[in-house]
């Protein structure tokens, strides 16, 4: 029961971490195509203009050919699609690099929430569900205790030389402190 409603708690951040993300990187992106529209228009108009004066220039010196003029017309064509093909360029880039950051973000976001999830699936482990349990637990760790303290027992009376190697290390580490 408590795993499926973790699950289910970490589906539903998810959920809701990729919804902000992708309206916040949607509103940024169009916050900064709109401040590159304005600063791409100024430089763009700038530069029709300055082909409209040599075009009204070269028109009023001299009669052209029509050849000639279609090919400065095809030449503004030219640069907006151009202008357009960069801008749709620079959009792109922005959009990938949102997404590796989106996709940074989320990869953290679920680590850290495995780590949240592993360390409350011990803590949960180790609780006792009830009163019995906690009997058996201290059960346990009582008997896990005297069996070792039996064991030492044991080997020190066997074995007198690693008894006498720990009594001599616990007298120098007494010392030293």
């Amino acid at each position: 029961g408590t795993l499926f409603a973790k699950d289910q708690k970490m589906q539903d951040l998810e959920e809701s971490s990729d919804l902000e993300e992708s309206e916040y990187s949607f509103q940024t992106a169009m916050e900064e195509l709109e401040e590159n529209k304005e600063s791409l228009k100024l430089i763009f108009q700038k530069a029709q203009n300055n082909d409209k004066e040599n075009l009204q220039s070269e028109l009023s010196t001299d009669a052209e050919e029509p050849e000639q003029l279609c090919d400065q017309q095809v030449t503004g064509a030219h640069l907006e699609l151009e202008r357009m093909r960069w801008h749709f360029v620079l959009v792109k880039l922005k959009c990938e690099q949102d997404d590796k950051e989106k996709q940074r973000l989320h990869e953290e976001r679920m680590a850290q929430l495995h780590r949240q999830a592993v360390n409350e699936g011990l803590q949960n482990l180790l609780q006792p569900l009830n009163q019995y349990a906690l009997f058996l637990y201290c059960f346990i760790i009582i008997h896990v205790i005297y069996t070792l303290k039996e064991l030492a027992f044991y080997i020190f009376q066997t074995h007198y030389l690693i008894s006498a190697i720990i009594t001599c290390l616990i007298k120098e580490t007494q010392l030293i402190s």
